[in-house]
């Protein structure tokens, strides 16, 4: 049920990471290779020089599309530090029970955290090796609740009692704010980066001993604009450390204690929505398919990144026996136009096989002209738009900043015509 909420409802979130598309990632590639010897074959893992990497070597599996797939993240805030945590969280807290299977219901996860008291009245000294709260109390603990694109929701109290509350504010797969309107605004400079380093010694010595040196790091920096926690099991700690980043949700992994200067300007630059692709696991609000299509795009796209390297029309595929998808345009008087089309076939193709007004695709596919210009969403799921479409793109009649592309370039996937279902259109210039 998790796989088909995220599926139906969050190609926003892979189409916000494509609004960035004028961007070059070669930037963030070019500055990881300065400084972590990345090699140039796509996906390449990063080889740091931590004297943790004896005691633990780096694994070199793929780490992109390793994230679970998740729409929200709850995290509650224990006052109990990573070293009395005992291996499985769940077994020790009934409570943490209970809100996993509430939340996997809607596509959710949920974790301990900690982080040092402000006041430095509540120390690791002063508390025992009994995790949690003594026995003849209920559970109840602070609770902050990510999802896409929203701010953080904070709950002063999540409990037992407090679970009806709890299921009545958490996303449904209808209720996605913006889900295909503009991303909320987060442009302050000041605003908070929350970052959780898995430490979970108890389950792994590997997160215990990388990520609290991680942490260790994180907080020697003494940020204004990071937060820094230590959070119970994620997975996978073979790619130990493990980092989540919020708001975006970007998951991380093999990281070091050296890797943090350039961690944190990733996270905290201009660009903050552009992942470090050289540690990302994925995203929350992608499917593992998604995070593994993302990554793959991205690394292909600075493979390519060299003159003639490859030809900027999209490669022509058999449509014979492909799956047949609905596409709705929109004409410049407003009547909708449902078309089937089948998957591979580019936008333009198949508004002349309909022959819809206001797409002529004069030099046929091949970026000698703008008459295959169309509207759409930057939310929608698409292929980053090269230098060539934007610069033909000039030549369009009336276009809008960020919503127009040319037909051409974009050809029909599963993803669009889910964004296609959940409500999203393709607008057609009166020219």
């Amino acid at each position: 049920m998790a796989s088909s909420v995220i599926t139906n409802r969050l190609t926003d979130s892979l189409g916000r990471l494509r609004t960035h598309r004028y961007s070059s990632i070669s930037r963030f590639r070019v500055l990881s290779r300065a400084s972590a010897g990345i090699g140039s074959i796509p996906g390449s893992q990063v080889r740091t020089v931590s004297g943790l990497d004896s005691k633990y070597p780096i694994d070199p599996s793929p780490l992109h599309g390793t994230a679970p797939e998740h729409t929200f993240h709850l995290i509650l805030q224990t006052p109990y530090p990573p070293r009395t945590w005992p291996s499985k969280l769940q077994d020790a807290s009934p409570l943490l029970r209970d809100v996993s299977a509430l939340l996997k219901q809607h596509g959710g996860i949920v974790n301990f955290a900690w982080a040092p008291s402000v006041s430095g009245n509540q120390t690791e000294e002063t508390l025992t090796n009994d995790v949690w709260q003594e026995k003849d109390k209920p559970e109840s603990y602070k609770g902050t609740l990510y999802s896409l694109n929203r701010d953080p929701y904070t709950m002063p109290a999540v409990s037992k009692s407090s679970l009806p509350e709890l299921s009545s504010i958490i996303p449904r797969p209808l209720q996605s704010p913006g889900a295909f309107g503009p991303p909320s605004i987060r442009s302050s400079a000041a605003k908070t980066i929350d970052v959780y380093v898995c430490t979970h010694g108890a389950r792994d010595c590997r997160c215990g001993d990388i990520g609290g040196e991680i942490a260790q790091a994180l907080r020697a920096m003494k940020r204004p604009d990071l937060r820094v926690f230590d959070i119970g099991h994620v997975g996978g700690h073979k790619w130990a450390g493990n980092v989540i980043v919020f708001p975006s949700g970007d998951w991380y992994g093999n990281l070091r204690p050296e890797d943090v200067p350039q961690l944190v300007e990733h996270i905290t630059g201009p660009d903050r929505i552009e992942p470090w692709w050289a540690h990302w696991r994925g995203r929350m609000g992608l499917t593992k398919d998604m995070q593994n299509a993302l990554h793959n795009a991205a690394m292909y796209s600075e493979q390519s990144e060299t003159p003639n390297a490859f030809s900027f029309a999209p490669v022509r595929r058999g449509h014979a026996d492909r799956p047949m998808h609905t596409v709705k345009f929109v004409s410049w008087e407003g009547a909708e136009i449902s078309v089937q089309a089948s998957e591979g076939k580019n936008l333009m193709q198949v508004a002349k096989d309909a022959d819809l007004e206001g797409v002529e695709g004069t030099c046929g596919g091949n970026l000698e002209c703008a008459t295959c210009h169309m509207y759409i969403s930057p939310l929608a799921p698409l292929p980053r738009m090269s230098d060539a479409e934007d610069d033909m793109l000039v030549y369009a009649i009336k276009r809008k900043e960020d919503e127009s592309r040319l037909g051409c370039q974009i050809d029909v996937t599963p993803e669009l015509a889910a964004w296609i279902a959940q409500g999203g259109r393709i607008g057609l210039p009166r020219f």
